[in-house]
């Protein structure tokens, strides 16, 4: 995806509206715009608005008891602070594990099996922005808290679930979300499929474990919570992980344990706009808008005394003797004025 191109769009549209009133950031630390796109700041963000705190401690997450802690997987997982997941979760603990890998570790999940990605959609209407390998999903079910008011899912290049039928026909995992028709190899899964493809799936253990598996891992960055649903969609997911009980989260980004800035600490290092991109912006901003934008800089312009001071600098920057012929021409003229009005004014008409 053309990430860049987009975060810069959104900066310039932004910076061309708010430019006379937007507050100086006392930032603590600068991002590049590639690093912004892929972080996951606003994932944290969510987890401390919830009473979750991220930590980088391995061993401060180990020693919290399961049912007080929330495990975050992003990306690669061939390591975890726990020998089984299964186990973890039956024990109480709660996991959001999402990853475009196809790692084989996930076949430990009984019933669900990763296919790496990228995969693409052949079907045109359900793509972002046109790129095929961007499924946007908008087969969700509306009777899950992770899923509750989500319409649709934009995904970046992601593999898929396939839920795999036991023995006794049942499924232990709920089928959230499902991708619509892919290009992939699912024929060796025929037998087992027990639905199509899916994108997001759930399970909740009789201790109160609570597990959420996804198969891209970008849905939950900082970019792709700007597309479709998707900010909705991770609320939503730390919130029913989270419970009320929970106060502490390990976020792994592929293996490293990570405790991003919190969002009033970070500024984005956007260049500022070209006079091209500026132009662009406003011959695509509403009229009603680019009004209103006219309307604030006119009205700044005028209380600054901006005029005034234009034309004080101006005066100031006139010689001593080019400003004194000015005075006296403009002194001859206005005599002159008053002259030729005198001359005219007393000569009356004829009748």
């Amino acid at each position: 995806m053309t990430g860049y191109s987009c975060v810069r769009r959104f900066f310039t549209v932004a910076f061309v509206i708010g430019i006379w009133t937007a507050p100086q950031v006392n930032a603590q630390v600068r991002l590049p715009p590639e690093q912004w796109k892929r972080g996951y700041e606003g994932l944290a963000a969510m987890c401390r608005t919830l009473g979750v705190e991220p930590t980088q401690s391995w061993r401060e997450w180990q020693d919290t008891p399961p049912e007080e802690s929330l495990l975050i997987v992003l990306g690669s997982f061939r390591q975890l602070p726990v020998n089984d997941l299964e186990q973890y979760v039956r024990d109480g603990g709660a996991v959001l594990l999402a990853s475009d890998r196809g790692d084989q570790e996930l076949t430990r999940m009984r019933g669900l099996l990763l296919v790496p990605g990228p995969l693409q959609t052949f079907q045109r209407d359900a793509v972002l922005n046109d790129f095929p390998d961007c499924p946007v999903v908008n087969d969700i079910s509306d009777d899950h808290p992770v899923t509750r008011g989500v319409l649709s899912i934009a995904t970046n290049r992601p593999g898929a679930l396939v839920v795999v039928k036991s023995r006794l026909g049942l499924t232990p995992w709920d089928q959230l979300a499902t991708f619509p028709p892919l290009h992939g190899h699912f024929r060796q899964f025929r037998q087992e499929l027990a639905t199509g493809p899916a994108c997001l799936v759930a399970k909740e253990s009789s201790a109160g474990g609570r597990i959420v598996v996804s198969p891209d891992q970008s849905m939950f960055a900082n970019q792709m919570l700007m597309y479709e649903d998707n900010a909705q969609l991770a609320v939503n997911t730390i919130r029913w992980l989270a419970g009320q009980n929970r106060t502490i989260t390990l976020l792994l980004d592929d293996q490293q344990a990570v405790a991003p800035a919190q969002l009033e600490q970070v500024q984005v290092e956007i260049p500022p706009p070209t006079p091209e991109e500026v132009r662009e912006a406003l011959r695509n901003l509403p009229p009603e808008v680019l009004i209103s934008f006219a309307n604030s800089a006119t009205a700044v312009i005028e209380d600054e005394g901006i005029p005034n001071d234009f034309l004080t600098y101006l005066v100031r920057q006139i010689p001593e003797h080019v400003y004194q012929r000015i005075l006296m021409i403009m002194a001859t003229l206005a005599l002159g004025v008053v002259a030729v009005r005198k001359l005219f004014g007393t000569a009356a008409p004829s009748l």
